[in-house]
């Protein structure tokens, strides 16, 4: 048997619809709905955003064809997390990283993982084949073939809505930074009849992010500092051209 949790059924029909990248920030899009069956879903899109040096802004859509099917937000960590209300906290050697939920208002938080549940899914643990030189990804995984190995994620943190909807959108705020990292910064939620974000501070800066809540992938950047506009501009639509990039 295979665990069947609701899932991607299909990993490779997803598509990245836009790339942007400069030295304020990268942006990417990506369509996500060929993986799902599509007598679940029509509709799974992420946008991401990373502003350098320390944050990430992700930005999920997803439309069931049915209220009744679950949608899960989740993030695997190596170690386990804490959870305070809307936030949780992972910590690995030197490292921290630290999630906001800014969307949707009304989530539940939960941790699962932990020696015998690293596989977790449909009320049973299932633990990673082991494999035979013959098998293809044999040398890959031979040097990491315990369960208990960070890489595979020992951990993850499900956000769910509260309510039961066919159109939900999951807005999450990430901050990375070594063990001195005692807080994140202070975030407040946008919201207006077509768009979703969140606003924060860091440094001298002050950062909104927005996207659209209905519709195609797009939303808006803009950066102040010192009271000055640093930037503010529509993401971008298209993939950049990569080559040259590094």
């Amino acid at each position: 048997p295979v665990p069947n949790d609701g899932g991607q059924r299909d990993r490779m029909s997803s598509e990245i619809t836009a790339f942007d990248e400069n030295k304020h920030y990268v942006y990417i899009a990506g369509d996500a709905t060929k993986s799902y069956h599509k007598d679940k879903c029509s509709l799974a899109l992420r946008q991401f955003v990373f502003l350098p040096p320390d944050h990430f802004v992700i930005f999920d859509r997803v439309t069931s064809t049915k209220s009744e099917y679950e949608k899960t937000w989740l993030l695997h960590t190596a170690t386990e997390p804490e959870i305070t209300d809307n936030e949780f906290t992972t910590y690995q050697e030197n490292g921290r990283l630290v999630c906001r939920t800014v969307f949707p208002e009304t989530n539940k938080l939960i941790k699962i993982g932990g020696p015998g549940k690293q596989f977790w899914s449909g009320g049973k643990n299932w633990p990673m084949p082991t494999l035979s030189p013959e098998d293809w990804n044999y040398r890959r995984r031979s040097s990491i073939q315990s369960d208990t190995h960070d890489l595979y994620g020992q951990w993850r943190v499900e956000v769910n809505p509260v309510e039961s909807n066919t159109d939900d959108a999951f807005l999450h705020l990430i901050q990375v930074g070594n063990h001195n990292l005692q807080s994140m910064v202070q975030s407040e939620a946008v919201k207006t009849d077509d768009m979703m974000g969140v606003r924060f501070s860091y440094g001298s800066k002050e950062y909104t992010i927005i996207f659209s809540a209905k519709g195609e992938p797009g939303g808006r950047i803009s950066i102040n500092q010192d009271d000055q506009t640093v930037l503010d501009e529509e993401f971008t639509k298209t993939v950049k051209p990569q080559s040259g990039l590094f």
